[in-house]
């Protein structure tokens, strides 16, 4: 599958292990090559301090962006970020039938905010819990 065919990027929490891979598929999916070749910004939807933390990679790659943009003129349009935010309980992605709406997960004491998620396609759904201890939720 193309980088460019994903339409939506989502987060549970900040832990590295669940974030480290984004500036790879942001920044390759901006690459024009088969592999690549997004057309629209990086969609990310996450919990609050989703904004800040693709802001903070903008900063980190700043040169990589230039560098790029100077050598081979990729479209501005598809390093652009466009970042969501969302709370529990509220529907933070709608296309094409596909709903997903987050739910908070019990990670521990110090590991907060952490979501997981449900989707729900054509009369099914499926959850998936992010990293969780037991929680009703």
């Amino acid at each position: 599958m193309p980088i460019r065919a994903i339409t939506a990027t989502f987060l549970t929490h900040f832990h590295s292990d669940h974030v480290n891979g984004l500036p790879d598929l942001w920044l390759t999916g901006w690459i024009d090559r088969p592999y690549g070749g997004r057309r629209g910004p990086f969609r990310i939807i996450g919990p609050t301090g989703t904004t800040a933390l693709m802001q903070n990679l903008e900063k980190a790659y700043a040169d990589d962006l230039r560098i790029r943009w100077d050598h081979e003129h990729f479209a501005m349009e598809a390093i652009a970020i466009a970042p969501s935010e969302f709370r529990e309980g509220c529907a933070v992605y709608s296309r094409n039938g596909v709903t997903v709406t987050a739910f908070e997960v019990d990670h521990g004491e110090y590991i907060k905010p952490a979501y997981g998620s449900r989707v729900d396609y054509a009369g099914r759904s499926v959850v998936i819990s992010g990293d969780t201890r037991y929680s009703d939720t």
